[in-house]
């Protein structure tokens, strides 16, 4: 059966139809789906992808043993920042990386790291930068 012949079916409380990737329940709400599966992979890839950043950024502190102007909780907001954006632009360059499987988990996990670690770095270089030129000032 093609994606498109799955998707144009409806699901109302006892049947098993889809209509245009909506569900409808027995009382009237109608929840987005996506026509390979549930929503819920959505909410664990971001999940992972708070966690990975957060965990970059406060991987880039401790194993450069240096603060970079932030405290933890900059930290771990420039890590889940960065995080969160380098998988989307991931996503974006290489639509295969995305889903729910263990490839494009493991793949977003390091990209949500690492960028997570850079976006931290670079938080903190323009805090410095910042706090340098005010005193100058």
């Amino acid at each position: 059966m093609s994606t498109q012949a799955r998707c144009s079916s409806t699901v109302h409380g006892g049947g098993k139809r889809r209509a245009e990737g909506m569900f409808s329940a027995n009382w009237g709400v109608r929840l987005p789906i996506s026509c390979g599966g549930p929503v819920v992979p959505d909410t664990i890839s971001l999940i992972i992808w708070l966690i990975g950043g957060a965990a970059g950024g406060f991987a880039v502190r401790d194993l450069l043993r240096r603060d970079f102007g932030l405290d933890p909780l900059q930290n771990a907001v420039a890590g889940i920042v960065g995080g969160v954006i380098g998988v989307q632009i991931l996503q974006r360059v290489i639509p295969a990386l995305s889903g729910f499987d263990i490839v494009p988990i493991v793949g977003q996990v390091i990209v949500a790291f690492v960028s997570g670690a850079g976006s931290t770095v670079v938080a903190g270089a323009v805090i410095r930068w910042r706090q340098r030129r005010q005193r100058m000032r």
